[in-house]
């Protein structure tokens, strides 16, 4: 996703009026969009030293069109942000500062506010930008890739709200309209960056928050990602459905089929981090993607039985299968605490709060860090450090 010039849309971002406004009256929507940065201690040294030197973009929106972007990003990314979330931080000309580009410079600025090393109220410079539509929002993120090589969990991100954006309103109507639109502007996307980009937007937003934050490698995310449509009809059957698509299915069912989707990747990604699933060219994923998909086809009718006896039993009441999915990813996260010992594995136990509760939180956490204490000792002082 590389060009070498900019027009239109994208010249946006070579305009735009320098201003100073304090980190809480941007903004950000990255409990919607999944947007969990890495901070690196060289960029907070950096910032600390030399302040930030390339300021975030933010764009002056009115309240139309942030609410109009927050429903997009709600419908994309399966969020359930409000607009009147935001009401405090209306701008006196009436129209707020919206992060579009910098997030993770202003992810650092806040950790360094949190820790003391900045003050709570210090002024942030920023570039600002006004725009008119959320085309232009989206168009400026994808330019702003174009020149910031970032990570591909983020590159794509920004593909699939310009993607999806563009079918809403008819600027391209399938993938290769949307891939000769690109090329006409310079811009390389191939079809396989598109489609591991729609794979990943697949994956809960726990989920992606686990790439994001550097536990799990991305191009193992886009294989669970492109498992999530068979894993969906998978507990759709288990309760009683023909499939994810079946009209039967109201808001609570599709809530309850979704969950136990999520938790069964959560606990996938559990068992990647600790070691007890190997992620050599993606094997161990694509064989739990095959495994899933013969016994919905067994149960389908539709090929010979993989075996003799069957997974589960047809029209499992949904409490009972979330609980056992639940049951499972306790059980992987207790043995991940009392065989191993990582930073990653400490955010991953923190990110089960909504799920668990912050006393198990808090008991996993403890036992995690008697695990840590055991290795270091056995090891005669030098701690382990694992990464994905």
């Amino acid at each position: 996703m590389r060009g070498e010039k900019m027009s239109g849309r994208e010249g946006l971002l070579l305009n735009g009026e320098q201003d100073q406004v304090p980190l809480g009256e941007i903004v950000q929507l990255s409990q919607i969009r999944g947007d969990r940065n890495r901070v690196t201690t060289a960029l907070k040294d950096s910032i600390l030293q030399e302040g930030l030197l390339y300021p975030p973009i933010v764009a002056s929106v009115t309240p139309a069109l942030l609410e109009e972007y927050i429903g997009f990003t709600n419908r994309t990314w399966g969020g359930d942000a409000n607009f009147d979330d935001f009401a405090d931080r209306l701008r006196l000309d009436g129209n707020y500062y919206l992060m579009v580009a910098g997030h993770t410079r202003c992810a650092a600025v806040e950790e360094l506010i949190n820790e003391g090393a900045l003050p709570a109220d210090i002024e942030m410079p920023v570039k600002v930008v006004k725009m008119g539509s959320v085309m232009d929002i989206v168009s400026v993120q994808r330019a702003d890739n174009l020149h910031s090589a970032p990570p591909k969990e983020r590159e794509a991100m920004a593909i699939v709200e310009l993607y999806v954006w563009g079918l809403e309103n008819g600027s391209w109507s399938n993938k290769k309209e949307f891939l000769n639109s690109q090329s006409s502007q310079n811009i390389n996307i191939t079809r396989g960056t598109l489609r591991d980009a729609l794979h990943y937007a697949n994956l809960p937003s726990r989920i992606r928050n686990f790439i994001l934050g550097g536990a799990i490698k991305y191009s193992v995310g886009v294989e669970m990602g492109a498992g999530v449509p068979i894993m969906l009809d998978f507990f759709a059957y288990k309760m009683g459905f023909s499939g994810f698509d079946d009209s039967a299915i109201n808001e609570e069912s599709k809530r309850q089929i979704e969950l136990a989707t999520e938790v069964f990747l959560d606990r996938l990604c559990i068992e990647i981090v600790s070691g007890n699933r190997s992620t050599g060219k993606n094997r161990s994923i694509l064989e739990s993607r095959v495994l899933i998909r013969n016994e919905l086809e067994r149960m389908k009718g539709v090929m010979v039985p993989v075996s003799d006896e069957p997974l589960f039993t047809l029209q499992e009441p949904p409490s009972q299968i979330i609980d056992g999915e639940i049951r499972n990813l306790r059980r992987a996260l207790n043995d991940m605490t009392v065989r191993h010992a990582s930073g990653l594995l400490s955010d991953m136990i923190k990110g089960q709060e909504g799920l668990l509760g912050s006393d198990e939180v808090d008991s996993l956490l403890e036992k995690l860090k008697s695990a840590e204490n055991y290795e270091y000792q056995s090891l005669g002082g030098i701690a382990l450090s694992a990464s994905i």
